[in-house]
């Protein structure tokens, strides 16, 4: 049976190798890393852990994954000014590249704030 999660995924491991090249550069200042991608010092955990944040068996926690919701991965890396292919290759991972007709495009976290700003 599948779950109620629809979000489309991504490799962890391009990202988790992204990530831990970041925190090399900044001389292991993760909490600079987690702030200059937009995101928690708990999210950025996660990720370079290679977990996600859920419930199973009722019980909530932090749990191994092998992917990581793709929207996120994306505005975190739009935060940084990274393109999407120079983490995820398309020539290995040409899947994450074929278009999807009528599916509108995923709006940033930016984006969506802008418009919360403007409606105030």
């Amino acid at each position: 049976m599948a779950h109620g999660n629809t979000r489309p995924s991504v490799p962890a491991a391009p990202f988790m190798t992204w990530l831990e090249r970041q925190v090399a550069i900044r001389d292991g200042e993760v909490r600079a890393l987690a702030e200059w991608l937009g995101v928690h010092d708990r999210v950025l955990y996660r990720w370079r852990a290679g977990k996600k944040s859920s419930s199973r068996n009722g019980r909530r926690g932090d749990f191994p994954s092998d992917t990581f919701p793709r929207p996120s991965v994306e505005n975190a890396l739009h935060r940084a000014d990274v393109q999407f292919w120079e983490v995820y290759s398309p020539e290995i991972y040409p899947e994450l590249f074929v278009e999807v007709e009528n599916d509108p495009p995923e709006r940033t976290i930016d984006q969506k704030l802008a418009d919360v700003r403007s409606a105030a």
